[in-house]
């Protein structure tokens, strides 16, 4: 099925759909979970137009232009924080209500779906309690923040991280960016759409930078640095915090061995020798701290609060001497 031809590292869950669409055992309800940037949405896609082309031989016209009448898709707002009560009861409840106008299934697409609003998600619940027999809704989540209402009324399909050989390998077949692409498949987390924002115009070199400076700034061993850096680090937790993993891993190493080439940011051997304080128990503890300080972004901290935290854990790896 050459519709998921583009979809980098998720072929488990491709197996798993392309039997689905093979039974022809739609389900009125599915969940694509799992992390940003790994493929949800463009698999989403690709399955509704798989099913809709089934029935009207004519839908990818409309389909490549968005203007099928039998696919919506529901995102959340610019100027809006959630997907709102009036998304699902105005947009969503309105269409779904209609039979299929080409296609015999009518499919709806809630992007982001943790981020409904609790009024949405209960309206959405009414939706899911009664559905037609004609349409089946596709939530896409990264997290698993949804009522239990919700997802237990939905087939969970699992997407995982993709793994950083084949980030790597895209980068390096697809944007021709060879030199960097072992480093950038290690900081996007296996997320294929971080690395392809990093690949692209200079935002690596930008990351690697800023990461340079939050650190020189901290290791100074003044409180005030704690606050700012916790600023920059707020923008992009886990990407920011990923990068710092990354640095204080090759400093560890090079301290450890005093080799320069198994570093995979070779700026970190210039840190390392400015500071020399930096013991190997301090940088352990600290690695170990930030990693889960980061995987907190999941459960609705206040992100300037983890920066603070991750700050001062970097901030401490300093001032502690052996």
């Amino acid at each position: 099925m050459e519709y998921f031809k583009n979809i980098i590292g998720q072929d488990k869950t491709i197996n798993k759909l392309k039997k689905i669409i093979d039974s022809d055992n739609i389900s009125h309800a599915y969940l694509f979970i799992g992390k940003s940037g790994i493929g949800k949405m463009l698999t989403a896609r690709a399955f509704s137009n798989i099913i809709i082309n089934k029935d009207d031989k004519s839908a990818q016209i409309y389909l490549k232009d968005n203007i099928h009448p039998d696919l919506l898709i529901i995102e959340k707002k610019d100027n809006k924080t959630v997907v709102t009560k009036e998304q699902i009861t105005q947009e969503l409840e309105s269409w779904i209500a209609v039979k299929p106008y080409r296609a015999k299934r009518k499919i709806a697409i809630i992007r982001d779906s943790h981020l409904m609003s609790l009024e949405a998600s209960n309206a959405l619940l009414k939706t899911l309690e009664e559905p037609p027999p004609y349409a089946s809704i596709i939530l896409i989540a990264d997290e698993n923040n949804l009522l239990e209402t919700i997802i237990s009324r939905c087939q969970a399909i699992r997407f995982n991280s993709v793994t950083e050989d084949k980030i790597e390998a895209y980068l390096t077949n697809k944007l021709n960016n060879k030199e960097n692409a072992p480093i950038i498949a290690c900081l996007s987390q296996g997320s294929l759409a971080n690395a392809i924002m990093l690949a692209e115009e200079n935002k690596f070199e930008k990351l690697i930078q800023d990461t340079e400076e939050i650190i020189k700034a901290l290791s100074k061993g003044q409180n005030i640095a704690i606050f700012e850096a916790a600023e920059k680090i707020e923008a992009d937790i886990p990407l920011i915090a990923s990068c710092i993993e990354t640095i204080l891993r090759d400093i560890y190493i090079y301290k450890k061995t005093q080799d320069e080439q198994i570093v995979l940011i070779k700026n970190s051997i210039k840190i390392a020798k400015q500071v020399p304080n930096l013991t190997l128990e301090s940088m352990s503890k600290a690695i170990n701290n930030i990693n889960k300080l980061k995987r907190k972004t999941r459960n609705n901290i206040n992100p300037m609060l983890i920066g603070i935290n991750i700050s001062y854990e970097l901030f401490d790896a300093f001032i502690k001497k052996q």
